[in-house]
C-alpha cells in the first residue's frame, strides 16, 4: 500500500508541475484543476504518513519522525503559520466593504461578499502546495526528473505560443488567436506576464546546464534547441518586467562567477558565446523594436489611465491603503475593490473573458510588497519577503559555503555538480521571480508557489 500511495504521489507532483503555466484553465473553470491535485496529494501523504489511524498510539511517534526529518525547513513553517494567521486577522478586523465595490458587479468567489475568504483560501492553498512540495520531494533522481519534466513542457508550450504568434500576426489571421494577446505571447497562461514569469523558472537551467562543464540535465546540443525555443518565446511575451528580471538573472550568474570555487565548474566558452548573442540582441531590439520599448516602459511613467499608465498609478493607490490601514490592510484580496477610495485614476476595462476571469476587471497592485501590504498589511509584506529570503540565504550557503568545506572532499564528483547547478538555478530562479513581481501580480500563482516549495525541498535535503 505504501508503495502505491508513493506512485500516487509522485504521480500527482509531475502532473503539477506539467500545469503550473496553465493558468487558462481559471477561465473555463471556476476552480483550477490543480486544486484538486492538491487536494489528493494532501491526502495521499496523509495516509503515507499515519495510515487509517489503526493505532493512535503511533501518532505521536511519526508526528516526532516528521519533525526530525523536517526540521531543517522549520522556520519556513513558521512563517507560513504567522503570513496565514496575519490573512486571518486581516479579515477579522477588515473594514466595511466600500459602496463603490458593488458598483463592480462582480459575482461568485470574488464578489465583494466573498472575496476575502477567497483570498484566505487562496493563500491556504499556495501555502499547503509550499509544504507538501518541501516535505515530499526527496532524493537527486526526484528533483532532476522534476526538472526535466519541467524543461520539456516550458519547450511544448513556447512552441504552441510561437506557432499562434506566427499565424495570428505573421499570417494576419485574426480568427485563430488563442495564445496571443495583443500581438504577444500568451500561450496557455492567463496572459504574456504570467507566461514570462513562468518562463522564468526553466531558463536559469537551461542556461547553468549549457554552461556547465558536465552533462546534468541534456546533452548540450539539446539544451541549445531547448534554450532557443524558450528564449524566443520569452522575448514575444514582450514583458517588461520579465526582462528585467531576466537582465538581473544574467548579472547576478557574472557576480558569483567571481568566487573562483563556483567558476570553475563552467565551460567559459559557452559563456562567452552565449553572452555575445545575448547583447547582440539586445542592440538589436534597441535599435528596431523602438515602438515596444516605449509601449513597455510608457505603462510605468506615462498615462492617465490604470490599464495604460497603471503601474506608477496603483502604486500610489498602495501606499495610500498602507498608510491608512498598516497594521491589518483592507482586507485580503480586497485592493480591487477599495482602488476608487484611494485613487482618482480612471478604472481598467475588462481584457480577459471567461467564467474564472470576473475580477480580471479590478484594479491589481501591481507589486507583490505592496500589494499584500495592502491587503493583509505591512507585516504580511515583510512575511512574503522573508520567504525569498530565507530561502535564498540557504541557497547561498549551500552554493558557496559548502563548495568550500574541504572536510566535505569525499562526495562524489557528480553529486557535487547535481548540488552546485540545482542550488545556483533555484537561487537564480528566485531571484527572477521576485524581481518580475516587482511589476506585477502573482502572488499565488501555482508556478511561484511550487518552486517555494521545490526550493525549500531542495534546503531540507541538502543544506
Amino acid at each position: 500500500m505504501k508503495n502505491i500511495l508513493e506512485k500516487l504521489i509522485a504521480g500527482s507532483i509531475f502532473l503539477l508541475a506539467i500545469l503550473l503555466p496553465t493558468s487558462f484553465l481559471s477561465l473555463i473553470f471556476n476552480i483550477h484543476p490543480a486544486l484538486f491535485l492538491i487536494f489528493l496529494l494532501l491526502v495521499f501523504s496523509f495516509l503515507r504518513n499515519y495510515g487509517f489511524f489503526a493505532d493512535m498510539r503511533k501518532i505521536p511517534a511519526r508526528s516526532r519522525k516528521f519533525y526530525e526529518s523536517n526540521k531543517k525547513i522549520i522556520f519556513l513553517f513558521a512563517i507560513f503559520l504567522l503570513l496565514f494567521l496575519q490573512s486571518f486577522f486581516s479579515l477579522i478586523f477588515a473594514p466595511e466593504m466600500p459602496q463603490s465595490a458593488y458598483e463592480w458587479k462582480v459575482s461568485g468567489f470574488e464578489s465583494p461578499d466573498y472575496i476575502r475568504w477567497y483570498g484566505l483560501f487562496t493563500l491556504l492553498k499556495s501555502m499547503i502546495l509550499g509544504i507538501l512540495l518541501a516535505v515530499l520531494i526527496k532524493g537527486r533522481e526526484f528533483f532532476l526528473k522534476i526538472i526535466k519534466l519541467h524543461i520539456i513542457a516550458s519547450v511544448l508550450f513556447s512552441l504552441f505560443g510561437i506557432i499562434n504568434f506566427l499565424v495570428c500576426c505573421v499570417f494576419k489571421v485574426s480568427s485563430f488567436d488563442f495564445g496571443v494577446i495583443a500581438e504577444r505571447i500568451r500561450s496557455v497562461s492567463v496572459e504574456p506576464q504570467a507566461f514570462a514569469s513562468y518562463l522564468l523558472t526553466v531558463i536559469p537551467f537551461l542556461l547553468l546546464g549549457l554552461f556547465f562543464k558536465k552533462e546534468i540535465l541534456f546533452k548540450k546540443r539539446i539544451l541549445i534547441i531547448f534554450l532557443f525555443i524558450d528564449f524566443l518565446a520569452f522575448v514575444l511575451t514582450f514583458s517588461t518586467g520579465g526582462y528585467i528580471a531576466f537582465l538581473a538573472i544574467f548579472f547576478l550568474f557574472y557576480l558569483f562567477l567571481l568566487f573562483k570555487d563556483i567558476r570553475k565548474y563552467f565551460n567559459g566558452g559557452n559563456i562567452k558565446i552565449v553572452s555575445v548573442f545575448l547583447l547582440a540582441g539586445i542592440i538589436i531590439f534597441c535599435a528596431f523594436g523602438q515602438n515596444y520599448l516605449s509601449c513597455m516602459f510608457g505603462k510605468f511613467f506615462k498615462g492617465d489611465s490604470f490599464f495604460l499608465g497603471g503601474r506608477v498609478v496603483s502604486y500610489r493607490a498602495g501606499f495610500e491603503m498602507i498608510k491608512d490601514r498598516p497594521f491589518f490592510g483592507v482586507g485580503p484580496e480586497s485592493y480591487g475593490y477599495y482602488f476608487k477610495e484611494y485613487s482618482d485614476a480612471s478604472p481598467p476595462k475588462s481584457t480577459i473573458e471567461g467564467p474564472g476571469a470576473p475580477a480580471a476587471i479590478l484594479p491589481v497592485p501591481q507589486n507583490l510588497l505592496i500589494g499584500i501590504g495592502a491587503n493583509i498589511g505591512i507585516l504580511g509584506g515583510i512575511l512574503y519577503f522573508l520567504i525569498f529570503f530565507y530561502l535564498w540565504k540557504k541557497l547561498f550557503y549551500e552554493m558557496v559555503i559548502w563548495n568550500r568545506d574541504k572536510s566535505l572532499a569525499f562526495e562524489k564528483s557528480d553529486q557535487k555538480s547535481f548540488q552546485l547547478v540545482f542550488s545556483f538555478s533555484f537561487l537564480l530562479v528566485l531571484t527572477g521571480l521576485f524581481i518580475q513581481n516587482m511589476a506585477f501580480w502573482a502572488p499565488y500563482a501555482f508556478f511561484l508557489w511550487f518552486f517555494i516549495g521545490i526550493c525549500g525541498a531542495f534546503v531540507n535535503s541538502y543544506t
